[in-house]
């Protein structure tokens, strides 16, 4: 895990499609809240998510956690109601 200058945090993907987890929502374990996938980098065989916080709060706590576990849920995909 890296914070960013601009408050960012780039994790490892283990997703088996990493360019599909773009505006998921990220979490722990205990299902809080971290952020959401804002991008995808680095190469394709090995590539990193950036994840933009909820708050820098949620960054000093994950901080603290050393090499991090976090999850992520796929938000619906669908026409969006008028």
């Amino acid at each position: 895990m890296h914070v960013t200058k601009g408050g960012l945090i780039i994790l490892r993907s283990l997703a088996k499609k990493p360019e599909q987890t773009l505006n998921a929502i990220v979490v722990d374990r205990s299902m809080n809240r971290i952020g959401v996938i804002v991008d995808v980098i680095g190469p394709v065989g090995s590539p990193f998510i950036v994840v933009k916080p909820s708050s820098t709060e949620v960054i000093k706590l994950i901080e603290g956690l050393g090499k991090p576990v976090l999850y992520y849920i796929e938000r619906a995909r669908g026409k969006a109601r008028r």
